[in-house]
């Protein structure tokens, strides 16, 4: 039996989203610290030796600004631009099955229908009450579980589970 659900894209389900989203580039927040680290260290070191030079100077404020600057596209434009999102308050109505899941979307923007089979998904993530149904890495649809049973939960993670790689599927309760 086919498993039906609707989403609306709020305000606060995108930043979710996007919250999420930032949090999976673990490897580029560490290695971003890492060389902040390393570039305020040696400028410390230099300080101290008296050995500070304009180059040096340039190194540092580049660095903290482009630190800077990946902060606020990651986390304040997107709580800025959310206002203007063309998917803000879009209505989308899954039906998943097995094999594949249709999808109907509907705003001043849109009005679309769409079959697609789990194998064009890149991952599927679920955090808390939302799964995330990704098309590429920052692109996903989502899902509003809050509005499933919990057979129609544990039969969607079925289904996905069954259609997916493992490796793909990331599914916490």
């Amino acid at each position: 039996m086919p498993i039906q659900v609707s989403t609306v894209y709020s305000k606060e389900r995108l930043l979710r989203f996007n919250s999420y989203v930032v949090g999976t580039k673990k490897a580029m927040w560490g290695l971003m610290a890492v060389c902040t680290v390393v570039v305020c260290g040696g400028y410390a070191l230099l300080a101290f030796l008296d050995a500070v030079s304009d180059m040096v100077r340039f190194c540092l404020v580049l660095i903290l600004a482009m630190d800077a600057v990946f902060i606020v596209c990651s986390l304040l434009l997107p709580r800025l631009a959310i206002r203007k999102a063309k998917n803000l308050d879009l209505v989308i109505h899954y039906t998943f099955e097995m094999g594949s899941f249709h999808l109907e979307a509907a705003n001043a923007y849109a009005n679309e229908s769409s079959t697609l089979q789990y194998a064009m998904l890149t991952k599927a993530a679920k955090r808390g009450d939302e799964l995330y149904l990704f098309l590429s890495r920052i692109q996903a649809y989502i899902v509003d579980l809050s509005q499933l049973s919990p057979e129609q939960t544990r039969e969607l993670k079925r289904i996905l589970e069954t259609s997916m790689e493992p490796r793909k599927l990331r599914w916490t309760d």
